[in-house]
């Protein structure tokens, strides 16, 4: 009976340890990837659950509108100086924002539970109404985004380990052409007598180089390759961000455009038509379009603004880290 113990060749041991900390680093990456898309999932899912919310109050002020608009109506009507025709459209188009209003609260239900859902609750009831009327322009402040993208990207920091893994994974193949020592340790049992022992020391020499060699060479191949796979990676994710970059600033600047720009104009031109149909001077349809013209800024405004919010998180996601609120310069309403 004996025992025996194989001691590798000085760093084989060492470099192993290596191989495997780079590996297990690795995989570390991937379980950061997982939670910054289910970041990048949540917060999308708030800011449409917020626009829903805007979409609702924005078509219940216009429906208020219609009706004070009835008002006005009617008494031009029983007047003479309105047709039952106007009168007429304008029901229909009080008709078709209560349906509007209708279907966007139905749509609350099924957005809540997803919300829920990709934040891991259970919820019975739908979540309140996320107010964000007042938010404020998303806005980034971050420098050489593409720079720092490079560097915190998970997938990438998990090819860029990949590859340090290789080149230890080479140092290793390289040990293979020395020998491996092992120490034993016998002892012979014999009947009537004194059980005789003996220590082994035996040294394993490498005598297949040209598997050795192949290993190496393998070794060599597969950094390359993942070499080639990460300058890939890096200009398909460099291109992708130029493109959310697009994306978000597209939506920052319409935003921008609808609510400091064009709502006001829209509000002014309503209630200078509001005035002058009480009056007369102004005709029914021109007062209609005025309303639909508003409506659609003011949804326009509220879309594009919970887009800018949605990129941000794309993007957010893509570089591998959350803005802070220092990264984020945000532009009052």
């Amino acid at each position: 009976m004996g025992v025996s113990q194989t001691f590798p060749w000085l760093k084989k041991l060492s470099l192993k340890g290596k191989i495997a900390i780079k590996e297990a680093e690795a995989v570390y990456q991937d379980y950061v990837n997982i939670g910054l898309k289910l970041n990048q999932r949540v917060k999308s899912g708030f800011y449409e659950y917020a626009y829903l919310a805007q979409a609702v109050r924005i078509n219940k002020e216009h429906l208020n509108l219609l009706k004070a608009m009835q008002q006005v109506a009617s008494i031009r009507f029983k007047a003479g100086s309105l047709t039952q025709t106007n009168l007429i459209q304008l029901q229909i188009e009080q008709g078709k924002i209560e349906d509007r209003v209708k279907e966007l609260e139905t749509l609350r239900h099924p957005l809540s539970a997803k919300l829920c859902a990709d934040a891991g609750l259970k919820s019975s009831v739908d979540l309140p109404w996320a107010d964000t009327q007042n938010d404020e322009i998303a806005q980034i402040n971050k420098k050489n985004l593409n720079l720092f993208m490079l560097n915190h990207n998970p997938i990438l920091k998990k090819t860029n380990l990949l590859g340090e893994k290789e080149k230890i994974s080479l140092k290793l193949a390289k040990q293979e052409y020395f020998p491996d020592l092992t120490f034993g340790f016998n002892r012979i049992y014999v009947d009537g007598g004194d059980d005789p022992m003996n220590i082994t020391a035996s040294i394993n020499i490498p005598i297949w180089f040209n598997r050795i060699t192949a290993a190496k060479r393998q070794t060599i191949e597969k950094h390359e390759s993942i070499f080639q796979m990460l300058k890939d990676q890096e200009n398909q994710l460099s291109a992708q961000l130029d493109l959310l970059l697009y994306y978000f600033k597209d939506a920052q600047r319409k935003a921008n455009l609808y609510t400091n720009t064009l709502i006001p104009k829209a509000k002014q031109s309503i209630d200078v038509a509001l005035k002058g149909f009480e009056t007369g001077k102004v005709n029914f349809a021109d007062l209609l379009d005025a309303e639909r013209t508003l409506l659609e800024f003011q949804l326009t405004a509220q879309r594009q603004k919970a887009n800018s919010y949605m990129r941000l998180a794309q993007i957010e996601a893509l570089v591998g880290e959350e803005f802070s609120i220092a990264d984020q310069k945000n532009t009052k309403e």
